[in-house]
């Protein structure tokens, strides 16, 4: 019965997948419509037809239990008829698809805004994006890697301008992979950081000439201050 866990997810939707399984299992008359009572004096027919519902409605309480896990098994364990645990069922999950329809608009929403901070690295912005990715994924949606790729690239600071302009001249971004990608920003932004410390040294090295000849100065006026002063006492 394992293969029939994905069920979990069709059963609400009434798909083709379910009503193939369970016609194949001979239940789907049962699970959708439950067993017909019999009347006050049936007839043998009638016995025999309620007898084989029967039959039908263990089997198709005992599949349902199997299709589900052991948290959704908790909410039909009581039932008695397939009717009825079809029906929570169907209703249990149509809350659920409407709360993914929810989170997974969220995420979407959060996607379109998401853009790279000043003081992030190419690797934290790229995370972020996996991150938010892998969570629409698990709610059903399609993320390409020509997606991430597309996002990631509109998503940059401006410092990335040259490069991503390089990029677009000289690669199909259709089939541009998403480690290729990353592997030339980080590369440039590698470049970037280098030319910034290189610049860093630079002012270091300027300011401390300049603080080495203001003491020269200072020393030079102090000198002369002192001589300055001995001269006249002299006199």
């Amino acid at each position: 019965m394992r293969n029939f866990q994905s069920l979990t997810t069709t059963i609400m939707n009434d798909g083709p997948q379910m009503k193939v399984v369970f016609r194949y299992q001979g239940v789907l008359d049962v699970i959708r419509s439950g067993v017909t009572p019999l009347d006050a004096t049936p007839t043998e027919t009638a016995r025999a037809t309620h007898r084989e519902q029967l039959k039908k409605d263990d089997k198709a309480i005992y599949f349902l239990h199997q299709c589900v896990d052991s948290n959704v098994l908790k909410k039909i364990i009581e039932y008695e008829t397939a009717k009825e645990a079809w029906d929570v069922l169907a209703t249990t999950y149509a809350g659920d698809k409407q709360t993914k329809k929810v989170k997974l608009m969220a995420l979407r929403r959060q996607l379109g805004q998401l853009q790279m901070e000043p003081t992030e690295t190419v690797a934290q912005f790229v995370n972020r994006l996996i991150v938010l990715t892998n969570q629409m994924k698990s709610f059903g949606e399609a993320v390409t890697d020509s997606m991430k790729v597309e996002k990631v690239i509109m998503g940059l600071t401006p410092k990335f301008d040259n490069i991503v302009a390089a990029i677009e001249q000289s690669k199909n971004l259709d089939t541009l992979k998403l480690e290729q990608l990353i592997g030339s920003l980080e590369a440039h932004e590698l470049k970037l950081k280098n030319r910034d410390d290189v610049k860093k040294d630079e002012k270091e090295t300027e300011k401390a000439l300049f603080t080495q000849s203001q003491k020269k100065e200072s020393g030079g006026n102090e000198s002369w201050k002192k001589k300055g002063k001995g001269k006249w006492k002299s006199n």
